[in-house]
């Protein structure tokens, strides 16, 4: 039987986030037998795109999973009828770094858009956030300080931007990579994912976390 290769969240109890809320393991398959299929509603899901299974990740713990049987493809995730568990890890530091990543390439690629007379010290709040955010991932800094300097760039985006607009919405997915919680801080790149080439980097950051030894063929 044919699989497809995919990504999946789940939430850090390790089960599945509705009724009857199974427990997973690496190494097995798990199925829907009966009903009708349908996207968000009935199935096994899965996004090939990791930043896709991101948008829909209910906790940090990620899963490499081949979907199998009857699938129906949407816009950014499959639904199936068999899903593999081929390997899991909590990917919460790797969804933190993958976040400030995003945020400080974002930052570099748009420098001329949040900078200039219109935005004084816009570029120093983000840049300094994202460095303190960094270190307290390396341990150096408290939650504290980095929720701080987070409130400090919410309230300049607030008092100096323009509601919705293009430099508003760059400057709030900037500041996201911010916060303390590992998948609200990758969503830095949901909107922003093809500049530059996030997914690629996403996939290598993920695919680090396999079991040594682990080697796959991409989906045709």
């Amino acid at each position: 039987m044919k699989e497809i290769l995919a990504w999946h969240f789940l939430q850090e109890a390790r089960c599945l986030r509705y009724s009857p809320y199974t427990p997973i393991e690496a190494g097995k398959t798990y199925h829907v037998r009966t009903g009708t299929l349908d996207l968000c509603a009935h199935g096994l899901h899965a996004s090939i795109n990791p930043l896709d299974a991101i948008d829909y990740a209910p906790g940090p713990i990620l899963c490499r999973v081949a979907l199998s049987g009857l699938t129906i493809h949407g816009a950014d995730k499959l639904c199936s009828r068999h899903r593999r568990v081929i390997w899991m890890a909590d990917a919460t530091r790797t969804l933190h770094i993958q976040g400030l990543w995003v945020a400080n390439q974002l930052l570099t690629l748009h420098k001329s858009l949040l900078s200039g007379p219109a935005y004084p010290f816009l570029l120093e709040y983000l840049a300094a956030g994202l460095a303190k955010k960094q270190l307290w991932m390396d341990r150096a800094m408290s939650s504290d300080t980095v929720d701080r300097a987070r409130v400090d760039v919410q309230i300049y985006i607030s008092s100096y931007m323009r509601y919705n607009s293009g430099e508003f919405r760059l400057a709030q997915r900037i500041s996201d990579a911010m916060v303390l919680t590992a998948r609200r801080a990758a969503l830095t790149c949901t909107e922003f994912g093809a500049e530059p080439d996030i997914e690629a980097y996403t996939t290598t950051q993920f695919m680090a976390l396999a079991p040594a030894g682990y080697t796959e063929t991409p989906n045709d």
